[in-house]
């Protein structure tokens, strides 16, 4: 009988020259050879085990060795799956147990999903696709029915890099205060009587509608935000944060919040009040508004006049402090105090209620279905996907990092290699520039740039999930590609994106930030990647990725 060490270097020999040459040496023989083969590869591995400190784990995955499993794939690993798939068949075995309950009610509890919730301000995920639009067209519905007043308000985090570099990316401890932000913006006008329907719309952007307020008492709660910024940015500090993009200059020092409003009306294009409410933001940055708590000009001095008539109105304000928001019924379900109508204001549904609602509508109609099959076909809801790019949402909370952490399980588990791609459409401002703000016109060319993404990559022979990640941002997780072929379809990327820009006429385009200046000219794809690594924080790699894009960018 072999001593330990022998026997484990003997293992280490034949399980690294025979699993990785296994599919060789099977072919042409029969099936008792190849099983006899297989044999030699399990023994060398059972071998292996007898020495779990060996150096043979380091060598076939790093990470399982730091754990103390020792459980290589046998063949030929399975197929990495979108996130369709995944979530359907756990979908499918929740409705076959929920088939045995009573009835349709306690199937419609067993099943329920709520909307999805920012995880740092406990608004609603307005980055979803229409979502933010269909609750502006909602509003307006109401408003026409009940003869009330609504505004859409949009704020924007003013310095939000220099409050992260403020704590060295630590996103647990500068997310105190973007909470705080944010709560005086929702509590502010809930204490003024609205119904608050807020949600995160962006990286640094949020919004709400606000229901039941007139134009004085918007211009009154957004006064207000300007008086509470400056004891929030002087209590916890803020005033003296340098601005990354301009350093060194005071009038740009500060973290606070840009805000414009403009009123809801029935009949006009949702988009046409967002553009009104960005009006107002823009303005309010231009005018710098004092952001780092200094005293500004009387709220309205320099917009319309407070209580006139006008269908689309404009706000200023800039806010911080320190506050808790309020529960869901408050979110939602106050009473306001604004105009009387023919609908009393508390009636305006919270998106929660009327989710449940529609939710329940359908459980009933699924619960005399025949069979579980049609159950899950009728109740299913895939992940929402990007309108534009048809990538899964990845602006949704926490989906970008826990589908980053499917892939570390499954490269933990099967030894494949994976990657996290990064991209960033350059000068995205000048495109939409171009066609003047006519969205659909620039978003065929996002569309390209993003096609041009992930077809090569799959292509390349990878298993792509893709992902829009924010406005000009998308993203991806690779599996299944060395190192050398991903490098190799990364270049294939940025050449492609290249020429589809010449092709198109892109490359002339003027980069509004940098007026003038060839060396911004053009539009196009910057892309960074990094190695997903099971067992190392998500956020390095994300950062390993964005540190390649940057370089991108410079370069």
């Amino acid at each position: 009988m072999f001593a330990t060490e022998e026997l484990s270097r003997t293992g280490r020999e034949l399980f690294l020259r025979l699993n990785h040459t296994f599919g060789d040496l099977s072919r042409g023989v029969s099936t008792a050879e190849r099983s006899t083969v297989r044999a030699i590869v399990d023994s060398a591995y059972d071998a292996m085990r007898a020495d779990a400190e060996g150096p043979l784990h380091l060598a076939v995955n790093p990470v399982e060795r730091r754990r103390g499993q020792l459980r290589p794939p046998k063949g030929r690993p399975p197929t990495y799956q979108k996130p369709d798939r995944v979530r359907r068949r756990r979908f499918n075995q929740e409705v076959r147990a929920a088939r045995e309950l009573d009835n349709w009610q306690q199937m419609s509890e067993r099943l329920y999903q709520p909307l999805l919730r920012d995880n740092v301000t406990g608004f609603y995920d307005g980055r979803l696709d229409h979502f933010k639009m269909s609750e502006i067209e909602r509003a307006q519905e109401f408003v026409r029915e009940s003869e009330t007043t609504a505004y859409w308000a949009a704020g924007d985090i003013a310095n939000l890099g220099g409050l992260n570099a403020r704590f060295s990316n630590r996103a647990d401890a500068a997310n105190v205060h973007f909470k705080g932000l944010t709560d005086i913006f929702h509590d502010t006008f809930r204490e003024a009587g609205g119904t608050v329907v807020p949600m995160r719309t962006g990286g640094d952007e949020i919004g709400a509608v606000v229901v039941g307020l007139d134009e004085r008492q918007m211009a009154a709660a957004t006064a207000k935000m300007r008086e509470r910024t400056a004891d929030y940015a002087r209590t916890h500090g803020l005033t003296d944060i340098e601005h990354p993009k301009h350093p060194g200059e005071p009038e740009h020092f500060g973290v606070g919040l840009h805000t414009g409003y403009a009123e809801i009306v029935p009949g006009v294009a949702a988009k046409d009040t967002l553009t009104d409410a960005e009006a107002g933001i823009n303005w309010d940055k231009l005018r710098r508004n004092h952001v780092a708590g200094e005293p500004g000009p009387a709220s309205g001095a320099h917009g319309p006049d407070a209580g006139t008539a006008h269908t689309a109105t404009r706000g200023d304000a800039a806010g911080l402090r320190h506050g808790g928001g309020g529960s869901e019924s408050e979110i939602a379900g106050r009473a306001g105090s604004g105009s009387p109508g023919r609908t009393e204001l508390s009636e305006y549904p919270s998106p929660d209620t009327l989710h449940r609602q529609q939710w329940d509508d359908k459980v009933r109609q699924a619960w005399d279905m025949p069979d579980w099959h049609a159950q899950a076909d009728h109740l299913f809801t895939p992940y929402p996907k990007d309108g534009v790019t048809d990538y899964y949402d990845g602006r949704l909370s926490d989906f970008k990092v826990s589908e980053l952490k499917r892939a570390q399980n499954y490269l933990n588990r099967y030894g494949a290699t994976g990657h996290w791609v990064s991209g960033d459409i350059a000068n995205l401002g000048g495109l939409n520039a171009f066609y003047e703000d006519r969205s659909e016109f620039a978003n065929v060319h996002f569309k390209g740039l993003t096609d041009i993404l992930h077809s090569t990559l799959a292509e390349a022979g990878g298993a792509v999930v893709p992902l829009r990640t924010g406005g000009d941002e998308v993203g991806a997780v690779v599996i299944g590609l060395s190192n050398e072929r991903m490098a190799a379809a990364m270049q294939s990327v940025r050449e492609q994106a290249g020429a589809y820009a010449e092709e198109h006429g892109l490359t002339g385009i003027e980069h509004p930030k940098h007026p003038g200046d060839p060396a911004y000219f053009g539009v196009g794809l910057h892309t960074g990647y990094a190695e997903i690594v099971p067992g190392i924080d998500v956020r390095e790699t994300l950062r390993a990725a964005d540190l390649g894009m940057d370089l991108s960018k410079a370069g």
